[in-house]
């Protein structure tokens, strides 16, 4: 077990996404659907816009390790 690979296969979202749903949220999203209501909104916690830190838009399929930005849900 590599842990920190395992973990992120698991949580695979950044750290600093935030939507409505997660609000409620009693565990890390694993998967999209853990993350988008009906409004598909999303946010960066660190800029509290639709931006991240790097500029780029913030996106349930663009959040996720590899960004420059991205910080792990765990």
């Amino acid at each position: 077990m590599n842990g920190g690979g395992e973990l992120e296969e698991r949580f695979p979202f950044c750290g600093d996404l935030r939507s409505k749903k997660l609000a409620f949220a009693t565990r890390p999203p694993m998967v999209e659907e853990d993350v988008l209501d009906a409004s598909r909104r999303v946010w960066c916690k660190r800029t509290m816009t639709a931006l991240g830190p790097d500029g780029d838009i913030v996106d349930t399929d663009l959040c996720r390790k590899g960004r420059e930005c991205h910080r792990p849900c765990l």
